[in-house]
Parts: C-alpha cells; sequence; structure tokens
C-alpha cells in the first residue's frame, strides 16, 4: 500500500524508477552542498562558503533556490552587484515567488535603482498581499516619494489582513498624520499602544502625534519615554542604514529653483535664497549635493500669494505641512522637487526680523524663533530672470551657522542655530526627537552632537548626561 504522504511514487514492483533515482541524487546533491555551505559561511570562512554557493548555481542552473543561495552569500559579503545578477535570475526561474521579489528589491535598493525596486516591491505585494516586508517598503518608498494617499491605500489592505502586527499600526499614524487625519491618527496610537507598550517606537509615534497636535509638553514626555526605552539596550549599535529616499538632484533642482524665484519676483513676491540653498550657494557655488529640498525665504506678509502662485502653477502644498504656519512646504510634480517658504517678519522699526518654526493655535513663546538683522534686499539679474537677493547675504549666514565656511556635518540648524531666541519647548520637542532617531538609526556622532545641544541649556539632566556617555563608549 502507497504511504499516502510520500512525493516519491512507487513502480508497480516497488522500486524507484532510474528517473526518480536520478530526481533523488540531484536532491542529495544540492542539499548536501548546502549543508556544507552554510557550515562554512558560520565558521567564517567564507571564500569557501561563495565558492560552494558558485557550485551550487553551477550544478542546479535552473533552480531559483540555487541563485537565491548564491545572492544571499554575496550580499552578505557586499558583493551587491554580484547579489543582484544572481536575484535577478531568481527572479527569472521563479517570477510567482514574492520572497525572490522582496530579496530582488532589496539589492535594487543597495545599489540605488529606486523604481525598479519599487516595481520588485510592488510585484511582491501584488503576489502576496500579506507579505508585511514588501509591504512596508513599498508605503516607505510612496511617503519618500510624497505619495502619501497612496500609501495610505496600500495599507488598507495590509492591516485587515495583518491587524495584530505592531509596525503596520505605527506606519498607519505616520501617514495619518502626513494627510492631517488625526482622529485616524489616535486610533492607530491606540492599537499600537495596547500591542507593545514597551517599545520605543510606539512612544516615537505618541510623541509626533502629540506634537503635532500642539500638545507639546507630552510630546517631550512621549520622547523621554522612547529615549529611556532605547538606553534600556546598553550599547547604541552603528548601522548602515539602506535608503528608501529618492536623490537630490542638486544641478536640475538649482536651475527650478532660480526660475521660480524668477516667477514669484513677477508676480510681486519679494523671494530669495535663504538657509541651507543660501549656503550652499554663498559656500560651494551651488546648491548641498546631500540636501533635500530648498529654502526661500520672503516676507511672512506675502506668504498667502505666493502659495496660491504656485499652487497655480502646478506645485501642490504638502497637506497639513506638519501644522507649521511657517514656513510652508511645496512640491514640484513634474520634478519632485521640494521648497520651504520661509517666512520673515519685521515689526515697524524694529531692528530685528524673525524667522522660525511656527505652529497655530500654541503660545507663541513655546514656537521656534530664529532672529535675523532686518530684512533687506535688492534686485539683481540672472539667465532666468530678475530676482530678489539679501543685501548682505555673508550677516544673515553668520546670524544662523557662526562660522559658515566650515563644512559641519553633524551641525543641526533646527535645533542648534546660533540665532535661536531661547531655547523653547517646540526646539526642545524637536531636539528630543532628533536624539531618539539618531539613536534608533545608529547614527551616532550626530546622536552625540544633539546630546550635547541639549545639554548646553540643560546641564544636570540626568538622563542626557547617561546617554551622551553610552554615545561618547560607543565611538570610542
Amino acid at each position: 500500500m502507497t504511504d499516502a504522504t510520500s512525493t516519491t511514487p512507487l513502480n508497480p514492483g516497488g522500486q524507484l524508477e532510474e528517473s526518480q533515482v536520478r530526481h533523488k541524487e540531484h536532491v542529495d546533491d544540492l542539499t548536501m552542498l548546502q549543508s556544507r555551505m552554510t557550515t562554512y559561511f558560520q565558521t567564517g570562512d567564507h571564500a569557501q562558503a561563495l565558492s560552494l554557493a558558485r557550485q551550487i548555481a553551477a550544478r542546479h542552473p535552473q533552480r531559483a533556490d540555487s541563485w537565491r543561495t548564491l545572492g544571499a552569500v554575496q550580499q552578505s559579503l557586499n558583493q551587491w552587484e554580484d547579489a543582484l545578477t544572481s536575484y535577478q535570475k531568481a527572479v527569472s526561474l521563479a517570477p510567482d515567488d514574492a520572497n525572490v521579489h522582496c530579496l530582488y528589491g532589496d539589492m535594487l535598493l543597495r545599489t540605488e535603482k529606486y523604481n525598479e525596486a519599487y516595481r520588485a516591491f510592488a510585484r511582491s505585494v501584488q503576489i502576496d498581499p500579506r507579505h508585511i516586508r514588501a509591504g512596508r517598503v513599498v508605503v516607505s518608498m510612496l511617503v519618500s516619494s510624497h505619495r502619501p494617499k497612496e500609501a495610505w491605500a496600500i495599507l488598507q489592505q495590509l492591516i485587515p489582513l495583518s491587524p495584530g502586527v505592531l509596525d503596520l499600526r505605527l506606519d498607519a499614524v505616520r501617514i495619518a498624520l502626513r494627510l492631517g487625519e488625526l482622529q485616524i491618527a489616535r486610533l492607530h496610537a491606540s492599537e499600537a499602544i495596547l500591542l507593545a507598550p514597551d517599545q520605543a517606537a510606539v512612544h516615537h509615534v505618541l510623541g509626533l502625534l502629540r506634537m503635532r497636535t500642539g500638545d507639546l509638553p507630552a510630546a517631550i514626555s512621549s520622547f523621554r519615554d522612547m529615549l529611556r526605552l532605547l538606553q534600556a539596550d546598553a550599547e547604541f549599535p552603528r548601522r548602515d542604514a539602506v535608503s528608501t529616499s529618492y536623490p537630490f538632484d542638486y544641478q536640475a533642482y538649482e536651475v527650478l529653483m532660480w526660475t521660480t524665484v524668477a516667477q514669484l519676483a513677477q508676480a510681486g513676491v519679494h523671494a530669495f535664497p535663504t538657509a541651507g540653498t543660501l549656503l550652499g550657494l554663498m559656500r560651494d557655488g551651488h546648491l548641498l549635493p546631500f540636501d533635500k529640498d530648498v529654502d526661500v525665504g520672503l516676507p511672512f506678509e506675502e506668504m498667502g500669494r505666493a502659495v496660491a502662485f504656485l499652487l497655480a502653477n502646478g506645485w501642490v502644498e504638502l497637506d497639513p505641512n506638519a501644522g507649521l504656519i511657517n514656513p510652508r512646504a511645496v512640491r514640484h510634480p513634474a520634478s519632485g522637487l521640494l521648497m520651504d517658504l520661509c517666512g520673515y517678519h519685521t515689526d515697524k522699526g524694529a531692528e530685528i526680523s524673525t524667522g522660525g518654526l511656527w505652529m497655530e493655535g500654541v503660545p507663541m513663546a513655546w514656537n521656534r524663533v530664529v532672529e535675523f538683522p532686518v530684512l533687506s534686499l535688492h534686485v539683481t539679474e540672472r539667465p532666468e530672470g530678475r530676482v530678489w537677493a539679501l543685501d548682505q547675504p555673508e550677516t544673515w549666514l553668520e546670524a544662523l551657522y557662526g562660522d559658515w565656511r566650515t563644512p559641519d556635518p553633524d551641525f543641526d540648524t533646527i535645533i542648534a542655530a546660533h540665532n535661536l531666541r531661547g531655547f523653547a519647548l517646540l526646539t526642545q520637542c524637536y531636539t528630543l526627537l532628533r536624539l531618539a532617531e539618531q539613536l534608533r538609526d545608529g547614527k551616532l556622532r550626530k546622536a552625540r552632537a544633539s546630546a550635547r545641544v541639549w545639554l548646553r541649556h540643560f546641564p544636570d539632566d540626568a538622563q542626557i548626561l547617561q546617554i551622551a556617555s553610552q554615545v561618547d563608549t560607543a565611538l570610542a
């Protein structure tokens, strides 16, 4: 009688057919090689592991798992392009395997082939709607390209299939905040707290929610809770994070920035390069290559006119602009360029102009305010047309950065600007948020800089002193 669980049927004489014998030997050979390769890799003999992985692929070239195995070894050895080729072969042999598409997508991300990576992850989700890893990367890439509504649509498919997956709830809070759906954000934050009250990531999104709704003291408490839970790990590892963001095309964006500033001037708006954009132009002769947007200043009283003009000319406002009335953020859909419109206010007879990050519905003293010399502009000619420019750009840069001619990769303008008016609650929120995210992401040099900013204002803060000591130890 035949064993119903057997995957190898017997011939009437009870003997294996010749083809079945060859198949069994084929499988045994593959299993043996994979076992030996794993042993070599685990014992640190990576050269032998790679050699065996190549043998497996050579002997079994029509098996997707052979190429997947080779790709995994190459990936572990940081041979990104070779791993990409191996995973590509695995995809061609197993086009309906969601996991293979996901691994292929990882390598495409690693090699900065963002559009292809998006398609690979999207295909993985199409094959298996429950594939959380691929789904979350698709969501992250959509958010990075400022398509939160599409990201939300993906999440709405994933969450009902896996309602108890914490990461999906956390993503839902972040995207709901981007969409200005505060009630939905509260709902998913409540679910996240029930799922994992002692997870640092839960207190991260809770802090973001409280910050967005103007409860800044409670947000500070949440970020401190996040830091406390991160500290429990005792060590802060340095990590090599893979970006899911698209690159900043600073040369093309500079042309578009000047063109837009010239158009705004024609529309009666006194727009001019400021902050990081001005820094790059003055110090390096071009936009900062590692930036993520351009900064354009203007009198705050002209903000409404500027936004209306840009919206009428194809730009879109990033709704709900993080709850801020200053700056206002817009995006150029055709190019992907982000622009922060930074408003400056000058009281009549005043000796300073003020800018910064201003929230609606909170006391003005809570806002992050920066002070500059009185705004003074002149018209200058450029190939793109007439534009407005600061009379004394060097003075503005010195007010904001101090020694602006010397690059400092760890300087964070939001929390460490030299012209901050005090250390207001909103600035405190950003400082603790920055510190917590940097520790989480293993960006320890930047975390050390953020901790030092905090300790300049609160030198006896025991929690931050301990974190600073842990970071110094990790960097030693």
